[in-house]
């Protein structure tokens, strides 16, 4: 059974638009600078709804990790261990997931690739990788 696809909506479209680029974009508050990651219509720091989209060029870092022993949901039952991850880019964190590495060679602050994956449903995931 295949994992459910994100929604793509009219806030978040230049996220996955910016994955289809094979960039990773965020948008930013013109009134007080930070950055406001998951996309939506008004900065969460100070209200404002003066946004625009930035592609993130820091290096990716690990922030924080689990391991899934058993699946996190029923469409992941095929795989048999999860990677939960929390990655820290240029002062955004965002929750994904970690491919292409053993769980006792994870570490916390290691440096991180994206992986920009197909959804099963015709769109795209971001997962990470070690770099």
């Amino acid at each position: 059974m295949p994992a459910p696809a994100p929604i793509r909506t009219a806030i978040s479209a230049p996220f996955w638009e910016g994955l289809e680029r094979g960039e990773i974009v965020v948008q930013r508050c013109a009134a007080c600078r930070r950055p406001v990651f998951y996309p939506r219509a008004f900065c969460h720091h100070c209200g404002s709804r003066e946004l625009s989209w930035h592609a993130l060029a820091d290096q990716p870092v690990l922030y924080s990790f689990s391991v899934a022993d058993v699946p996190v949901a029923p469409e992941l039952a095929d795989q048999p261990v999860q990677i939960p991850v929390i990655v820290e880019i240029a002062d955004v964190r965002l929750a994904s997931t970690l491919e292409q590495v053993a769980p006792e060679e994870v570490r916390i602050g290691m440096a991180l690739a994206p992986l920009i994956v197909p959804d099963g449903g015709g769109g795209l995931l971001l997962k990470f990788r070690p770099a």
